[in-house]
């Protein structure tokens, strides 16, 4: 049990800095009402969940899903990031803006995870 939560623990951690790059380097080059950051990152989170689902060694609950999926995948994700900026734009009365980017990220991240799996599912 201590080296899943170990594989978890260290996915987690891989994932959130991983993010963190991501939102620097958006930050660095673009400027944007849309939270671009969040809604690239979870679409490439949602697509490389669909991708590890699909491969056998990873998807069956081994420590390979634990450091990838719930781990790495988790932790590079943010839907509490998402919430948030969602909720600003709600704030601001921006409510195109809002419907658009809360509708394309859950419609977008469905496909991607779909998009993966099916990607992983032809190369395994």
């Amino acid at each position: 049990m201590f080296k899943l939560f170990s594989l978890v623990f260290i996915g987690g951690g891989l994932g959130s800095v991983a993010r963190f790059g991501v939102a620097r380097l958006f930050a660095q080059f673009m400027t944007s009402t849309l939270p671009v950051a969040t809604f690239s990152v979870n679409i490439i989170g949602s697509f490389l969940i669909g991708l590890f689902w699909a491969i056998p060694l990873i998807s069956d609950k081994n420590s390979g899903s634990h450091l990838l999926i719930i781990g790495f995948c988790g932790g590079f994700t943010t839907f509490s990031a998402f919430s948030w900026e969602n909720f600003n734009l709600l704030k601001q009365g921006d409510i195109l803006l809002f419907c658009a980017y809360a509708t394309l990220s859950v419609v977008l991240c469905l496909l991607a995870t779909w998009g993966g799996y099916t990607v992983g599912k032809c190369i395994y």
